[in-house]
């Protein structure tokens, strides 16, 4: 028997050099500057960095997750927080003090009353505690359901309780007496929103529906369904000066109910604990068969006009966990992935306004002079005035050169202002210790840090004057890797009695012959920005 014949198949098998030639990294899209950290700096849909809105620490909680905040008497913030059913008061000199403790895992609701007394919802077991200025709490109703997922008063002085996991809402007497005022289909019933017109807003989870009471007199009532959503689960509510409400969607997608504003990813699972059941097929629900369905990403924000007619601001693989409306026209979310402070100001206008160097945003409370923000996973709380930030930097993701390489020129197209580069390199995939220091460009716009693997920048901006500062929307990265020495990219073990052959040269090139067989038509070049 013949021995086996071992073939190796080396990279640049003769022996010779292959030129290297200079590659380049190109940024100069949303989701190119979206893959990086920003703050201060406003990342905008249509690709610009720019100076975004201030952010500054106004408390660090003990406890994390933040699931609520409120703003209890003279102004300070009353917080739910962690898993050991706590409440935290933050005064004016921003530190947290215990006011509550409940028995129960989570004190997950929070409202306040004409009167300044503190509401307090938890879960599991849900019960709903009434704490007084003076600290002293009292068991207010116990509605015998797992779930007090939120809390809200109407102008009458009753309090309503959205529950879970059967789906039923509360409406509870200023003194403590309590029944079922809508027992819906749904498993949980998520958010509570009452608008200027007194009419309740309620955000459902299992099915993502969005209903509406015109009026919450009586015993009971029944809703009207304005939005059916894509998604499993409801999770904020906020209301426009112009009487439009904005709401959040996220979870499973279940199937598009509005026009797709650009092509969506595979759905995320939900992270609301406590629901039941799996996700039901796109196109169930009642579709026709055949229905127009597609998987959307993580979430999506909609707008609900006053006359009742539903439009899609903003959709992607981001789970919304707030909303606020700040001024006309405007809509934020905060987000659960890296600490992002959406912007909506209309449909596929959006922009990262800030990140926070948290992972969730969990809540957002308006407050004299700005806006407050909650995070977890650092748990904390942050000041928003709204009014522009003066400076703000950028972190870009890791450029991978696939090897050992030599950083060389940056060209970026910014408008003029205070703007300054740096780089780093290293050899490892993440940035550590290891890494060499940030460094300027020199004289003539190159990168002065040495031949490494991988390369990030970073983009300080500073408003001068009374300048806007400056606006950055296009950045290329040059770099030429380092000739490899020869490497065995795969060896082949033919089986006994085979014999190599050499194949004729053909007499068309092969890359012609591909052509011809599988012609292919080259992309029209995109526009450039305006």
């Amino acid at each position: 028997m013949k021995p086996f014949l071992l073939a190796l198949l080396l990279a640049a098998a003769t022996g010779r050099a292959v030129a290297v030639q200079t590659q380049s990294f190109l940024q100069d899209s949303f989701d190119d500057f979206a893959e990086g950290e920003a703050r201060g700096i406003t990342v905008t849909s249509d690709g610009f960095l720019r100076l975004g809105v201030e952010a500054a620490r106004l408390a660090a909680i003990p406890a994390s997750p933040i699931w609520a905040v409120a703003e209890g008497p003279g102004g300070a913030l009353d917080v739910a927080a962690g898993n050991e059913g706590q409440v935290f008061r933050v005064g004016n000199n921003g530190k947290p003090e215990e006011i509550f403790k409940a028995k129960e895992l989570q004190a997950q609701a929070l409202a306040v009353d004409r009167h300044g007394a503190l509401f307090v919802g938890t879960s599991p077991d849900g019960k709903i505690y009434r704490v007084e200025k003076s600290g002293k709490s009292t068991l207010f109703f116990e509605p015998k359901e797992k779930y007090i997922w939120a809390l809200a008063f109407d102008a009458e002085g009753n309090l309503f309780a959205a529950t879970g996991d059967r789906g039923k809402l509360f409406k509870i007497s200023p003194s403590g007496k309590g029944r079922v005022f809508y027992d819906s289909d749904e498993t949980h019933l998520r958010a509570l929103l009452f608008d200027a017109k007194k009419r309740l807003w309620v955000g459902s989870a299992e099915n993502g529906i969005v209903y509406r009471f015109e009026t919450t007199a009586g015993a009971a009532g029944v809703p009207f369904a304005v939005w059916d959503s894509a998604f499993r689960e409801i999770t904020a509510l906020a209301a426009a000066p112009d009487g439009a409400v904005f709401a959040a969607a996220m979870g499973d997608g279940k199937g598009a109910r509005l026009p797709s504003l650009s092509g969506a990813a595979a759905a995320m699972p939900k992270l609301m604990p406590g629901a039941r059941g799996d996700a039901p097929e796109a196109g169930a629900k009642g579709e026709a068969p055949g229905a127009p369905s597609e998987k959307l990403g993580a979430g999506e924000i909609a707008r609900i006009a006053p006359d009742g007619g539903v439009e899609r601001w903003w959709s992607d693989r981001e789970d919304v966990y707030a909303l606020a409306v700040p001024g006309p026209g405007r809509v934020w979310a905060g987000t659960g992935r890296k600490g992002k402070l959406l912007e909506m100001t209309g449909p596929r206008t959006w922009a990262i306004l800030n990140q926070l160097p948290a992972e969730t945003i969990t809540a957002l409370l308006p407050r004299a002079g700005g806006w407050i923000a909650a995070t977890s996973n650092d748990g904390a709380l942050w000041s928003l005035p709204g009014a522009a930030a003066r400076k703000g930097s950028f972190e870009s993701k890791i450029f991978d050169a696939r090897g050992s390489a030599r950083w060389g020129a940056v060209e970026f197209r910014a408008s003029p202002g205070a703007l300054r580069l740096f780089t780093r390199s290293g050899n490892t995939e993440k940035p550590d210790k290891v890494w060499s220091a940030w460094k300027p460009l020199d004289g003539a716009g190159r990168v002065q840090s040495p031949v490494a693997g991988y390369l990030q920048y970073k983009i300080e901006m500073e408003a001068e004057g009374r300048a806007e500062g400056p606006a950055l929307d296009r950045l290329v990265l040059f770099y030429q890797p380092q000739n490899q020495p020869p490497r065995i990219t795969r060896i082949t073990v033919t089986p006994p009695h085979v014999e190599l052959v050499r194949v004729p040269k053909p007499e068309a090139p092969l890359a012609a012959i591909h052509a011809s067989a599988n012609p292919v038509v080259a992309p029209a070049a995109g526009g450039a920005k305006n």
